[in-house]
């Protein structure tokens, strides 16, 4: 008593076989909202912090004791300059700061690092070759 032309049996196939389509569909379009999630770019409507120091250019020789470190930021924040000689900390209240840092013979590197209110930083560095003789000949 086999009863494989039963339409009951043909119905619970039916049903069985909606049900594992389902649960693939179901699983790619999860996979497809999860691989969008992560590969989209990233938008914000937060301003890019920027930091911009004028002066000096990095990489520079010179025959001065000291450097004035020159630049811009964003208003209402914090600056400091580093080097191995000085540390400077600088409120900037229209953006614009300017230092004077004293350099030791041979290579001084400076970090220059911005501070935001909302604890925001971004850092920059410049290197300068200090050398206790007459660079005009050269």
């Amino acid at each position: 008593m086999e009863n494989q032309d039963n339409p009951k049996n043909h119905k619970i196939l039916l049903i069985l076989l909606a049900l594992v389509v389902i649960i693939c569909l179901s699983a790619a379009i999860y996979a497809v909202t999860l691989f969008l999630a992560f590969n989209s770019p990233k938008t914000s409507n937060k301003k890019e912090f920027l930091l911009k120091v004028t002066s000096p250019e990095s990489k520079i020789a010179t025959s001065k004791k000291t450097v004035t470190i020159k630049g811009t930021s964003q208003t209402q924040g914090y600056i400091t300059i580093t080097s191995s000689q000085s540390q400077k900390i600088i409120k900037t209240e229209n953006g614009d700061f300017s230092a004077e840092i004293s350099l030791t013979e041979g290579s001084n590197v400076i970090n220059i690092t911005a501070f935001t209110k909302a604890g925001t930083s971004q850092s920059l560095s410049r290197e300068v070759l200090y050398l206790d003789e007459d660079l005009t000949n050269l």
